[in-house]
């Protein structure tokens, strides 16, 4: 079992380094690099072009890490991507993104949607930060366990429609079906320790929230 742990360059809270286990290989994305070593955390490989990094910033991460991947700011994907073409030729059971969601809409909807590539690798993979998880579901089920911080739970069609099943929810469904646009899967709630989501058919987003 071999976890990789991405810490991009959006909005990072003092909490996401209580998230990194032992045993995870850590990447740090641009200057998230340089805010891991301020936390006392070392990361195995720093990738991006820097260009969000203060002077003298960069030199720190480079006599600090290992294996430094840097790029130009002229390229093709972003700083996040890049990160998870190295996390995926690790070939991990699983990869957690943190610090992905920003206030840049932009870059926080192509991080949401690389979910998309780790799914095609059969790679378990969430999206987390202090209020969210954010999670990938192709046409499967996936029992979610009920945790105190998160409060909803919200079902969002990828995909023009999606046929959909709720189990132990507050507002049940069964294989009913929501067009892309619809927003009746916005804000459930857990009835029971455990609840069941079934996508029959399409790719949806699983967004548990704090509030």
């Amino acid at each position: 079992m071999y976890r990789v742990v991405i810490v991009a360059n959006g909005k990072r809270e003092e909490a996401i380094t209580k998230q990194i286990k032992r045993g995870d290989f850590i990447i740090g994305v641009d200057r998230a690099a340089f805010w891991l070593l301020e936390h006392g955390v070392i990361p195995d490989v720093a990738v991006g072009d820097f260009d969000s990094c203060k002077p003298g910033e960069f030199e720190k991460i480079k006599k600090n890490v290992s294996n430094v991947q840097s790029f130009s700011s002229e390229k093709d994907f972003t700083d996040t991507e890049l990160a998870l073409d190295v996390a995926l030729k690790k070939k991990p059971h699983e990869i957690v993104i943190l610090g992905g969601l920003g206030s840049r809409l932009d870059h926080t909807l192509g991080t949401v949607f690389l979910l998309e590539r780790c799914s095609r690798a059969h790679v378990a993979a969430s999206i987390q930060d202090e209020g969210n998880v954010v999670t990938l579901l192709i046409r499967g089920r996936t029992i979610l366990e009920k945790r105190e911080e998160y409060t909803y739970v919200s079902v969002i069609p990828v995909t023009d429609s999606i046929i959909l099943s709720l189990e132990g929810f507050k507002y049940p469904l069964r294989r009913h079906m929501i067009h892309r646009g619809q927003t009746i899967g916005i804000s459930n709630e857990f009835i029971s320790k455990q609840a069941m989501i079934t996508i029959h058919r399409g790719k949806a987003l699983i967004i548990q929230s704090s509030d």
